[in-house]
């Protein structure tokens, strides 16, 4: 009987209906269960054969798209039993999800791939899917099941003595410990990273060299040994441009402009993140472009260069979203918080808090998650809302057990200046001692100073400690003008004022504040900015200057106006219920 009239028979009986008659006749099952009872009903090797010449057929029809049904044809050489070419278009059909930015998909190819991998399988191909599915999984954020796979990778190594295996397995494994994570472990990092470096040099692989200084370099910047970091870098650095290897130099030269601005070095760290940037667009590596774009924003928010910074971070954001580039978009949200925060656009840090909230809703992209909630409950704090404060840093948040101690101090800050705005001073004290047990007041990485500061001098002068308070202030002030981290310099001059009004120091006090406002007035610091013209206002009152006074307090309504304008509706009346907001609408 001829095929067609086979099929109109079947059609008749209402197992199969017509699904397309253009460009070619096609035939579905009226029902999934009748297809899986027709399947089943196949001898096994008359499936095996339909699906090798099922998958053959597709090969060759589709011979300029093989990228597209990669995973169909896997799928098919799977169920025919040839399982190299399963695994083939499995790592194939991954790599187009990866370049897709389909992680979860590319997860699943690669994972699959490795359960189909025979005795037999050639090395060189085994470290490639290795490899692969391990970039897959840092890039959703599973840093777990990553180190699951790399000691896989080194037992594999081990058994079938590949050293070069192993030493892809131990870098891999390091740069999950040296960076900041519950799983940071900088001891770690730097003995997987010796183990690799020994074995680089045996091998006389040379990029794997560069890539362990590297390694290091990480491990120790995040600890915040940033010398000694630098040393590394620069090591890293110096084989990459012996080698001529354009991705290594990309990334040694993009995380070592972290280390220039971790040292103060702002002109060294904006010339070498550009230059990655530029190595990062020819390699089209867009995920690393993400990563560049939001170092160079974050130094130029240190600057004080807000504009500037928040045109960077929005371009990194909106590629991080275009990629579903999670770690991108969370470090943007971050950044967009501090610029935010210093702006005064309170709508925006909310925006941007209730966005990486639920982007990383199970709080594995640590640093990003206690640094933006650290700016907005200090935010909070600020605007007379300890209720929300607390639950931004407290009742939503629990500082991971394995978190690296010096991470913690930026939150345990904030929570101390909550505990003080509760009026429980002696908690408040508590919390402060805890984060200064493992401060270090010249390491901005973590951007822990912004916080801790603020929290001594809140402390300090609610203890009665004026003098210890601007001991503090004239020590970190200091340091804010040798590391040229301009964005912190008007908050903290002003705090160092209104210690010198409360010791009676009335005429340097209005000196400093005329010196912020000539200084950084350009900077369009509004939730800064209102205050310091308020407090200036009131010391001229104080002089008899009405005329300067009352100028003073117009700028100050200006920038409070910015404010008010940029924050929800909700939280409004608590800003004008503030002290120092009252006090901007009475008349001189």
């Amino acid at each position: 009987m001829a095929l067609v009239s086979q099929l109109e028979k079947i059609e008749s009986s209402g197992l199969i209906r017509v699904a397309q008659s253009d460009p070619e006749l096609a035939y579905i099952f009226r029902h999934a269960l009748l297809q899986d009872a027709a399947y089943e009903s196949l001898l096994r090797a008359d499936r095996r054969s339909l699906h090798a010449a099922v998958g053959a057929t597709l090969e060759n029809l589709y011979a300029e798209r093989l990228d597209e049904i990669a995973g169909t044809l896997a799928m098919h050489f799977e169920r025919a039993e040839e399982h190299e070419k399963a695994i083939r278009y499995l790592v194939r059909a991954g790599e187009s999800a990866t370049c897709m930015y389909a992680v979860n998909e590319a997860i699943e190819f690669f994972r699959h791939a490795l359960e189909l991998i025979p005795a037999s399988y050639p090395q060189s191909d085994l470290i490639h899917i290795y490899n692969q599915y391990g970039h897959v999984l840092e890039l959703a954020g599973c840093f777990d099941d990553a180190i699951k796979l790399y000691d896989q990778m080194r037992t594999e190594a081990l058994r079938h003595q590949n050293p070069q295996m192993e030493l892809l397995a131990l870098l891999a494994r390091a740069i999950i410990h040296s960076t900041p994570s519950p799983l940071q472990d900088t001891d770690l990092a730097q003995e997987l990273s010796a183990r690799a470096l020994t074995l680089a040099v045996q091998l006389g692989d040379r990029e794997a060299e560069s890539r362990t200084y590297w390694i290091v370099m990480l491990a120790l910047l995040f600890d915040g040994q940033v010398d000694d970091a630098i040393v590394h870098g620069e090591k890293a650095l110096e084989i990459a441009y012996q080698i001529n290897n354009p991705e290594r130099l990309a990334f040694t030269l993009n995380d070592l402009a972290h280390c220039y601005s971790a040292a103060g070095q702002r002109q060294k760290a904006y010339t070498v993140n550009l230059e990655a940037r530029q190595l990062w667009e020819r390699l089209g590596n867009t995920h690393m472009l993400v990563d560049n774009l939001n170092t160079c924003a974050e130094n130029l928010f240190m600057l004080g260069k807000l504009d500037e910074a928040s045109q960077i971070v929005t371009q990194g954001y909106t590629t991080a979203c275009s990629i579903q580039n999670v770690w991108g978009q969370v470090y943007s949200l971050m950044i967009i918080s501090l610029i935010g925060s210093a702006l005064g656009d309170v709508s925006r840090v909310i925006e941007a808090g209730d966005a990486l909230f639920a982007l990383d809703h199970a709080q594995r992209y640590t640093l990003s998650q206690l640094l933006l909630r650290s700016t907005l409950g200090g935010l909070y704090l600020d605007l007379g809302q300890p209720e929300k404060a607390f639950q931004v840093v407290c009742k939503d948040y629990q500082i991971p057990a394995s978190l690296k101690p010096t991470l913690h101090c930026p939150v345990l800050a904030c929570q101390a200046r909550l505990e003080l705005q509760l009026g429980n001073l002696v908690d408040a004290e508590n919390l402060l001692n805890q984060a200064l047990i493992y401060y270090n007041p010249e390491n901005f990485l973590t951007l822990s100073p912004f916080y801790v500061a603020l929290a001594q001098y809140e402390i300090y002068t609610a203890q009665g400690q004026h003098l210890k308070a601007l001991a503090s202030l004239d020590q970190y002030i200091e340091f804010l003008y040798r590391m040229e981290i301009f964005c912190g310099l008007p908050e903290h001059l002003l705090y160092k004022a209104q210690v010198l009004v409360t010791l009676n120091r009335k005429e340097e006090a209005l000196t400093l504040l005329k010196e912020i406002t000539s200084s950084w007035a350009h900077l369009n610091f509004h939730q800064i900015m209102w205050k310091v013209y308020a407090l200036m206002s009131k010391l001229q009152l104080a002089f008899g200057q009405s005329a300067e006074a009352q100028a003073s307090q117009q700028i100050a309504r200006e920038h409070f106006d910015f404010l008010i304008t940029h924050t929800p509706a909700n939280l409004r009346p608590s800003i004008l219920a503030l002290p120092d907001a009252k006090m901007l609408f009475e008349e001189h």
